[in-house]
C-alpha cells in the first residue's frame, strides 16, 4: 500500500514537472513571438510603442478614420527626401481630397496612408490579398490589385475599404469588391472608366472598357498584336501603345472612348508619356543607346533633350506649364537596356532633372545622397502636397520628395 502511494506521489510530481515545463515553453514561445512582431513592425518604420487596433494618443479614430499603427505620437513635417516604406510596396495613389499617399503592400495587399505633412503611417485595410505585383487607385477612392492565382493566371480585384465596425477600435477597415476578367494583359484607369487588355483565343488583343467594378463591359477594340499595352495621362486620356523591345520599331496612339486612334509617336524601343491627349509629349527610344525626346505639341517638332532615360521615369507636373520631372540614368545603361530590365537584370543610379518642354531644356534638380541608388519607377505628383512620389525598382520601396527646396 505505501508502495502504491509512493507511486502515486512520483507520478502526481512528474505531471506537475511537465505542466510547468510545458506553460514555461509555451510563455518563451509566445516571447519570441512578439518580440518578432515587434522587430517586423520596427523594419516597416513603425514603433513599438503602440499594439495593432489601439489608436494612437494623437488619433481619435472613428468609423470614417483609419488606426494609427505604432507611429509616434508627435508629429512631424517628412524630410525632403522621405523614405516611406523599407520593404516593397505594389503601388500607390491619390485621393482627391487629401494630401496624403495611399499605397499597397506587396506581401499581403494592406492599404496604407502615409502623410508627409506628420510622417505618420496608418493601416487603412487589413484584407489579406497575396503576392500583390500592381495596385492602381482611382480618385473616387477604389483600388485594383493584381496577383498570380494558384493556377498561374493573372487576377486583378477591383474593391473599396469600407468600414466593418463604428467601434473606434475596429475603425481598420476591409476591402469589398469583385474580380476583373482573369488574364488581363494591362490595365489603366481614366476618371470612373477601366479599359483593360486582354488576348483573343484566336490571336491578337481586344481593348475592353469598363466601370471600375468590371460591370458595362464593352468591346472598343480589336488589334492584330498581342504586344500591346494601356495607359492614361494627366488629362485621363488613354494611351495605347505596343510593348518597348531594344531596335525594335514600336507604335505610340491615343484611343478614344469610341475605338478610334490616333498615333503621336513611333521609334526603335518606343515609350511615350503624354501630359494630355495632343498636348505636350515625351517619349524615349533605345536603339544602341537611350535617347528622349520633347514636343510642345501636337503639330511642334520634337527636339531631343541633353539626357538619355527612359519616358516612364518622368513624371508631369498638373499645371498648364509643360514642365516634367525625369529620373535619368547616372552613366550609360549600355545597349540592350529595356529588354535586360524586362528581365529584372538593369538596374540604374538615377538623379531627378527638371525638364522644360516649351523651352527643350533640363536641369538637374536633385541628386540623391551619396551611398544611397535608387532606380526610379512609376514617378507622380501630388500637387496639393508638392511631393513626388516614386517606387525604388531595386527593393520596391516607397519614396517621396518634396519639389520645394525648403
Amino acid at each position: 500500500m505505501q508502495r502504491t502511494i509512493r507511486i502515486v506521489e512520483f507520478l502526481a510530481a512528474a505531471i506537475i514537472v511537465m505542466v510547468l515545463g510545458g506553460l514555461g515553453g509555451w510563455y518563451f514561445f509566445i516571447d519570441q513571438q512578439v518580440g518578432e512582431t515587434a522587430q517586423t513592425d520596427t523594419a516597416r518604420g513603425f514603433g513599438s510603442n503602440l499594439s495593432f487596433g489601439e489608436p494612437g494618443a494623437s488619433v481619435r479614430p472613428s468609423a470614417d478614420q483609419p488606426l494609427l499603427l505604432g507611429t509616434s505620437t508627435v508629429e512631424r513635417r517628412a524630410p525632403r527626401l522621405w523614405r516611406i516604406t523599407p520593404g516593397p510596396v505594389s503601388g500607390f495613389g491619390f485621393r482627391s481630397a487629401s494630401s496624403s499617399i495611399y499605397y499597397v503592400e506587396r506581401g499581403n495587399g494592406n492599404i496604407m496612408i502615409a502623410d508627409p505633412e506628420t510622417s505618420q503611417v496608418l493601416r487603412f485595410t487589413n484584407t489579406l490579398v497575396p503576392k500583390v505585383y500592381e495596385a492602381l487607385f482611382t480618385t473616387g477612392g477604389s483600388v485594383l490589385l493584381r496577383s498570380i492565382a494558384e493556377n498561374g493566371s493573372v487576377a486583378t480585384f477591383s474593391g473599396e475599404a469600407v468600414a466593418t465596425s463604428s467601434s473606434a477600435k475596429t475603425s481598420i477597415r476591409s476591402l469589398s469588391g469583385s474580380y476583373l476578367p482573369a488574364d488581363i494583359v494591362s490595365i489603366a484607369v481614366s476618371g470612373d472608366t477601366l479599359y483593360y487588355v486582354v488576348r483573343d483565343p484566336e490571336g491578337g488583343s481586344v481593348i475592353v472598357a469598363s466601370s471600375v467594378r468590371g460591370t458595362n463591359q464593352r468591346k472598343v477594340l480589336e488589334l492584330p498584336l498581342s504586344q500591346w499595352t494601356v495607359d492614361s495621362a494627366n488629362d485621363g486620356s488613354v494611351l495605347l501603345a505596343q510593348k518597348p523591345a531594344d531596335n525594335v520599331v514600336g507604335y505610340a496612339y491615343t484611343l478614344s472612348a469610341s475605338g478610334s486612334l490616333t498615333r503621336i509617336a513611333l521609334g526603335p524601343g518606343l515609350i511615350a508619356h503624354p501630359k494630355t491627349a495632343g498636348g505636350p509629349l515625351l517619349y524615349s527610344t533605345s536603339a544602341g543607346g537611350l535617347a528622349l525626346f520633347a514636343r510642345a505639341g501636337a503639330e511642334a517638332t520634337a527636339v531631343r533633350l541633353p539626357i538619355a532615360t527612359t519616358a516612364d521615369k518622368c513624371a508631369w507636373t498638373r499645371g498648364s506649364e509643360p514642365i516634367a520631372y525625369c529620373a535619368v540614368p547616372i552613366g550609360n545603361p549600355g545597349a540592350g537596356y529595356l529588354d535586360r530590365r524586362a528581365k529584372g537584370a538593369a538596374h540604374t543610379t538615377d538623379q531627378w532633372w527638371r525638364v522644360d518642354v516649351a523651352a527643350g531644356t533640363a536641369d538637374v534638380f536633385f541628386s540623391f545622397p551619396t551611398g544611397t541608388s535608387v532606380d526610379v519607377m512609376r514617378p507622380q505628383i501630388d500637387e496639393r502636397s508638392g511631393t513626388l512620389v516614386f517606387m525604388n525598382a531595386i527593393d520596391g520601396s516607397l519614396w517621396s520628395l518634396r519639389l520645394a527646396a525648403e
